[in-house]
């Protein structure tokens, strides 16, 4: 659950991933890519 409405949560595929500031969205890594990479190209949907 999100402790509050200043959470950020990212759901690629089965894997969700939860965030507490923009810094931490941006550098967010997934395996050997950063987030920022994946989105390119990517269909995103904010909630």
């Amino acid at each position: 659950m999100l402790n509050s409405v200043h959470d950020i949560r990212v759901v690629i595929a089965d894997k969700e991933y939860q965030l507490s500031s923009f810094n931490d969205l941006i550098s967010l890594k997934i395996g050997d890519n950063t987030l920022i990479n994946i989105m390119t190209g990517i269909e995103v949907q904010y909630y």
